[in-house]
């Protein structure tokens, strides 16, 4: 086509653009204080102190944890129909009862279990972990701490992870109920 030249109303649509150097460009990024860089390690430092807080908790919960006593093992064969894969993976912890993410998921129970619950709540509370587990309810919880970890800096992943611990929560008592007479 030959060359025609431009109508003057396209000229006043269009934006001037207006070109840096090439020089000025890349001097920016090559400063003593560079921003970027400082940012990358705040955020490393931060998301490896989460991981390393959160490999802290596990190795402390790892090490609490003791074998479930035949007699116990017996008790609660007797208080709710347990499979012999789930009798393997329960172990006892100090604390409430709860589920363990790791290589294999594990099933907490206090020692006193027996005394604390009453022979209706015992099922109930077995039933629910065991829809925890499930659920892979452990695993998810694992990944949702690594998520706050790797965003650390995010105030809506520090209030996230309540809520999904309460979701889990609350799903899982709905399953149970739902099968419950």
């Amino acid at each position: 086509m030959p060359w025609q030249p431009a109508s003057t109303h396209l000229a006043v649509l269009l934006p001037t653009l207006h070109m840096l150097p090439v020089i000025a460009v890349t001097a920016i990024g090559r400063g003593k204080h560079d921003r970027s860089a400082i940012v990358l390690w705040a955020w490393l430092t931060g998301a490896m102190l989460g991981s390393g807080r959160l490999a802290v908790h596990y190795i402390r919960l790892r090490r609490q944890l003791r074998p479930v006593s035949p007699t116990l093992q017996r008790e609660l064969a007797l208080a709710a129909t347990l499979d012999a894969r789930t009798m393997r993976r329960l172990r006892l912890h100090p604390d409430r009862p709860t589920g363990l993410w790791g290589p294999r998921a594990l099933l907490l129970l206090p020692p006193d279990f027996v005394e604390c619950f009453d022979a209706y709540e015992r099922p109930l509370v077995l039933q629910h972990e065991r829809v925890h587990l499930h659920r892979r309810d452990p695993l998810w919880r694992l990944l949702a701490e690594l998520a706050v970890a790797v965003l650390w800096f995010h105030p809506l992943a520090w209030l996230a992870l309540p809520c999904f611990r309460l979701d889990q929560e609350l799903a899982c008592e709905e399953c149970v109920l739902r099968d419950t007479p």
